[in-house]
């Protein structure tokens, strides 16, 4: 659900601007830590905090780590943890305190599954609403690599959109910075003394 909602809007107004067939794929930056040669055996996520906001594919357009798994895009850190039972909390945190949360539970619906080092969430079905109606599948692939947290979104839609029969696929990448462990307490104080320097009355 949190992929597809991305992707959906993307592709909607892709298809909406651009016409019948679109494509919109951005190539991983050469610049960014380079992508494993031979695929991990498993699929490891560190636990910690992440940034939130960070570069997206070559034109740079950011993306939040929490709007990639639905939540509020006002994050500006992101806690994943998983637990003995293969099941992944993903939390929203701005200025210390937790602003949404989300829990994948292992063999449950939306139950992430690995596949060749990469931990993917796969959804996909029919959607319809005023703009339009059609099939989607949207994939959200996690790797972690030299210190960083890659996302790969892909999504596609076949359909229609203003009566006009549709189709397009696109790719987006994100890169986030692994922060270790933060102290959410300390970050609650810092912003509560921001705060009342910019209202001391």
């Amino acid at each position: 659900m949190y992929a597809k909602c991305v992707i959906r809007q993307g592709l909607l107004i892709l298809v909406s601007v651009l016409g019948a067939c679109t494509s919109s794929v951005d190539p991983y930056p050469a610049h960014w830590p380079p992508l494993p040669e031979r695929a991990p055996e498993q699929c490891v996520i560190r636990d910690g905090f992440y940034a939130a906001a960070t570069a997206a594919g070559e034109k740079y357009r950011s993306i939040s780590l929490s709007t990639q798994f639905g939540l509020d895009d006002r994050a500006d850190l992101v806690e994943l943890r998983t637990d003995g039972e293969g099941a992944l909390t993903v939390a929203a945190i701005r200025y210390g305190e937790i602003i949404g949360q989300r829990r994948f539970d292992a063999g449950g619906s939306g139950a992430p599954q690995c596949r060749n080092g990469w931990l993917l969430f796969d959804s996909g079905g029919w959607h319809s609403g005023q703009a339009g109606a059609g099939y989607e599948s949207a994939v959200l692939g996690l790797l972690f690599v030299n210190g960083h947290l890659i996302v790969k979104t892909r999504g596609s839609f076949v359909g229609w959109v203003y009566i006009m029969p549709m189709a397009a696929r696109g790719q987006r990448w994100g890169l986030y910075p692994w922060l270790g462990e933060v102290d959410l307490q300390q970050l609650k104080q810092e912003a509560l003394e921001r705060q009342k320097r910019v209202t001391p009355y």
